[in-house]
């Protein structure tokens, strides 16, 4: 695994550990951190100051469900749960740019999306379904594939 993707995932792992000091390690002092639709901070002090949000109670449980990279930049499919003030239960779903600069995070840009109760639902039965689906699909391919034809198999003996 790249550097890179190993800083994202232990800023992500600082975040489940609700530590502050993991968290700061993995960014530049002047990390731009940008929730598209929400907010943009700039710099470690501000980054830090919103970790813990008093809309929120405790701390997010956050997964990542793939990332990529390419060059400076990593992409990551984020998944995360949290609890607001009033108690009520947060699903989101995240797409995450992280910028890099020398192994650290020099930016991150965040698309998030609330998923209602029934939408996350909606998620796990049409995860589950597509999952059956590829399984079928794959168990039929296996048994109904043709060998090679005699014709096929002649050519490749010549």
């Amino acid at each position: 695994m790249s550097v890179n993707k190993e800083t994202v995932e232990k800023y992500i792992d600082g975040f489940n550990k609700n530590d502050h000091t993991q968290i700061l390690a993995c960014l530049t002092e002047d990390i731009v951190w940008t929730v598209f639709g929400n907010f943009r901070l700039t710099g470690k002090q501000a980054d830090d100051a919103a970790i813990e949000n008093e809309d929120f109670t405790g701390y997010p449980v956050l997964r990542i469900v793939r990332m990529v990279e390419e060059d400076d930049t990593a992409m990551a499919e984020i998944h995360g749960e949290t609890h607001r003030a009033t108690g009520e239960q947060l699903r989101m779903a995240m797409g995450e740019v992280f910028v890099m600069r020398d192994g650290l995070i020099c930016e991150r840009r965040a698309f998030v999306i609330n998923i209602e109760e029934n939408d996350y639902k909606w998620l796990l039965k049409c995860c589950a379904e597509v999952g059956r689906a590829l399984h079928s699909l794959r168990t039929t391919a296996d048994n109904e594939m043709p060998g090679p034809s005699e014709e096929t198999t002649a050519r490749s003996d010549s």
